[in-house]
């Protein structure tokens, strides 16, 4: 599993790591079972300090996406909640339709040609 931090964002580091578990999981790239790297692995995969990495997976955890056992590792809890696959997938769409439209808006873009450009887009970019 691949974890990118953005230092320049002003996305506190351990909420951008939430958020690529989360996206991860909601995608389908991790599957119940699947393991997550540990603290300490992915603290010194991304050279920052191990309770940041910790503070992310135990919100991770107390949402119900992880699960962390002791000497063992983390990994993706056997039944993530429904509620957080459909809200967390919603919000992200949300925001990039968001960011989408704002940027059409700004290139002075037409509406149906951004909905034509996303109809493309949904049947494999064939036009």
């Amino acid at each position: 599993m691949i974890i990118t931090i953005d230092e320049q964002n002003p996305v506190p580091i351990f909420q951008q790591i939430i958020r690529q578990v989360k996206m991860r999981v909601a995608s389908g790239e991790l599957t119940a079972g699947s393991p997550v790297p540990s603290i300490r692995e992915l603290a010194v995969r991304l050279s920052i300090n191990p309770n940041t990495v910790g503070k992310a997976f135990r919100e991770l955890e107390r949402e119900g996406i992880i699960v962390m056992k002791r000497g063992i590792g983390a990994f993706v809890t056997e039944e993530p909640p429904k509620e957080f696959v459909s809200g967390f997938s919603n919000t992200v769409i949300d925001n990039k339709v968001r960011d989408l439209v704002k940027t059409a808006k700004s290139l002075n873009v037409p509406k149906k040609s951004v909905i034509e450009k996303v109809n493309v887009e949904f049947d494999g970019g064939n036009r």
